[in-house]
């Protein structure tokens, strides 16, 4: 079977036409998720609202106050970043069992066993991987660009080179592990390198396809903000952690329903970036 990089990055769509259910049962866990994150997070995220709302005025924040924000942001990741990569490792699972196997559609083809925990570790490891290669590359980048400033200049232009040729092979990785998720479910055991050998000689085709569906998915995005900005305006979205503003009935219910559409917008997201590389792996190994 032919490869196909728009055919495959169009698969999301086709789900959604062809499983609503499933797109709606991911819109319900992207909302308990976010509430879950929201009340664990509510004391840093208010310090941050307050700062932007500082910033926003046209006020200049002081030091402490930055080094605040800092520390808020640091609670922020440092909470929600682990359960996301669980959350969204688990709609990926769901998505590429729709994809591999369409006949198992129990719960909305969502289930936490042995193939979501495997899709986790595949997920923590590529993210290390990819994390060391962007610190090792960006830092040697950095130490180049000190020597410049300091009486080198001639090293700011092989800095700026090695820059670009290290998001390049960033890029590169990123694509060449691109099957290891489908790969690493449909054999049931953690796959990550076979990923490279598969993609070898497709890599063209591949980052065509989640090049297309990236836009597809900033698409969803941008038609969605157009929905979520009135609602926005009407609650206040964030704003309301602040405590500046009297909470009513109609901010609230604005707030509720910004929530779900914003929830239901993430799942459509999933499902068209997650989508392609099931799609591309099943074909691939037809």
């Amino acid at each position: 079977m032919t490869f196909s990089p728009t055919d495959a990055a169009f698969e999301g769509f086709r789900l959604t036409r062809r499983e609503p259910k499933m797109i709606i049962a991911l819109a319900l866990l992207y909302a308990v998720f976010s509430a879950i994150i929201l009340a664990l997070t509510y004391y840093p995220l208010g310090q941050v609202v307050r700062l932007a709302s500082v910033v926003s005025a046209g006020e200049q924040p002081d030091q402490s106050q930055v080094l605040a924000m800092m520390k808020a942001y640091g609670q922020i990741v440092a909470i929600s970043a682990l359960p996301a990569m669980v959350v969204n490792s688990i709609v990926q699972s769901a998505v590429v069992r729709s994809v591999l196997t369409p006949e198992d559609n129990r719960f909305a083809y969502l289930r936490f066993g042995k193939n979501e925990l495997r899709v986790i570790a595949v997920n923590v490891i590529v993210s290390l991987i990819l994390t060391a290669a962007a610190v090792l590359g960006f830092g040697i980048v950095g130490v180049l660009l000190g020597f410049a400033m300091n009486g080198m200049p001639a090293l700011a232009v092989f800095a700026t080179l090695l820059m670009l040729a290290v998001g390049a092979g960033l890029i590169a990785l990123g694509v060449r592990f691109c099957l290891a998720v489908p790969m690493t479910f449909a054999q049931g055991r953690i796959t990550i390198f076979k990923s490279i050998s598969l993609t070898k000689g497709r890599f063209w085709p591949l980052l065509g396809m989640i090049l297309l569906a990236s836009v597809l998915s900033i698409v969803v995005n941008f038609l969605g903000s157009i929905v979520t900005g009135p609602l926005t305006m009407l609650s206040g979205g964030l704003t309301v952690l602040d405590g500046s503003a009297a909470i009513s009935g109609p901010m609230v219910a604005g707030l509720f329903v910004w929530v779900a559409v914003s929830a239901l917008l993430t799942a459509a997201q999933m499902l068209i970036f997650y989508a392609p590389a099931a799609s591309a792996w099943k074909t691939l190994n037809a």
